[in-house]
């Protein structure tokens, strides 16, 4: 049974698909929460019940973990799920990451106005800086954020 998006996010579940197989609607709702939140040792948790909810929805539960500025969370998260894999195919696979707006994981810290998040994931992923100009649109009400960005776009110019 296939559960449309809209009525997984009347549910509160992101998006996810509450009836994936094996899958309680608490378990899956726990988890979207844990992430939303930045709750490490939650998400572990549940990972440690369920080790294919993580990594069957991964995107959308690495998005709500870059939203909550949790850049300790993220980083174990991210090792986690991208564990054994080469630095091409981490890459891809991150800068796949997308949203229903199609932002990425880089936008969605800039959202989050986390230094330390956009950081890590700027220098990280670098193939995500493409447009500064957009970046900086989403952190004008985060004036740190947004002084960081504008100061590594003048130094690229020149």
């Amino acid at each position: 049974m296939t559960v449309s998006t809209e009525r997984s996010e009347e549910r509160g579940t992101g998006g996810l698909d509450p009836y994936a197989p094996n899958h309680s609607l608490s378990d899956v709702k726990s988890l979207y929460d844990a992430c939303k939140s930045g709750d490490t040792e939650k998400i572990f948790k549940l990972h440690a019940k369920c080790p294919e909810l993580l990594s069957q929805n991964s995107n959308q539960y690495l998005l709500g973990i870059v939203e909550s500025g949790n850049i300790d969370c993220y980083i174990a998260i991210e090792s986690l799920l991208l564990k054994g894999k080469g630095e091409e195919e981490r890459q891809q696979y991150i800068g796949s990451i997308r949203d229903t707006d199609n932002e990425s994981v880089l936008h969605k810290a800039c959202r989050s106005g986390s230094k330390d998040m956009y950081a890590y994931i700027s220098t990280t992923y670098p193939n995500l800086v493409a447009d500064k100009n957009y970046l900086l649109e989403i952190a004008r009400s985060k004036s740190d954020l947004y002084d960081i960005i504008e100061k590594e776009y003048e130094i690229n110019k020149k």
